[in-house]
């Protein structure tokens, strides 16, 4: 983020851990508390970006609106909420959702959709998080990656009648809202 010239940067998490190692790779301003608490304090209209990576997925239904309240009001008009979240229409949504007991949700492009109305957010994008290639070993999980999930979204297509091109395979979603 610093060297996209992201200057005022705040990281929130709950986990003691995750905060030592952030503060050890320079992050300086990064609290180790619940987020609603954090957003609680927030003034109105405070942050341009939010990022919120495996957050959503851990709140009851009830909660996350809730939190999506908060996270609208603390971000500029136009603001961005970029979002990581379990892809419930990927080929190992039962995976990663029941992988972890803490997890309560899992979301479709759909479901992201009626969220963000919901909280008067748009949706912007919505994509798959699928693997990346910057070396060797991960250029050949790519490669696999896309031939493999070809004839998986062949078969999702004849199914269903829905796009080909259109079905998330992977394991999570990216999105990217927008504050209305």
């Amino acid at each position: 983020m610093r060297e996209a010239k992201y200057l005022h940067l705040t990281g929130v998490d709950v986990s003691a851990e995750q905060v030592e190692l952030a503060r050890h790779l320079g992050l300086e301003n990064v609290h180790c508390q619940e987020i609603e608490a954090f957003l609680e304090a927030v003034p109105d209209n405070t942050y341009g970006v939010v990022i919120a990576f495996d957050i959503l997925e851990h709140f009851t239904k009830p909660d996350l609106l809730a939190l999506m309240e908060k996270l609208h009001r603390v971000l500029a008009p136009d603001g961005r909420l970029i979002v990581h979240v379990p892809n419930g229409e990927g080929l190992f949504a039962g995976t990663v959702f029941h992988g972890d007991l803490t997890h309560e949700l899992a979301f479709t492009r759909s479901s992201l959709r009626q969220l963000a109305g919901a909280a008067s957010f748009r949706v912007l994008e919505v994509k798959e998080d699928v693997p990346i290639a910057h070396g060797l070993r991960s250029l050949v999980r790519l490669l696999i990656w896309r031939v493999g999930s070809f004839f998986l979204r062949l078969m999702a297509a004849a199914e269903t009648g829905e796009g080909f091109r259109d079905k998330p395979m992977s394991q999570n979603l990216l999105a990217v809202l927008v504050r209305d």
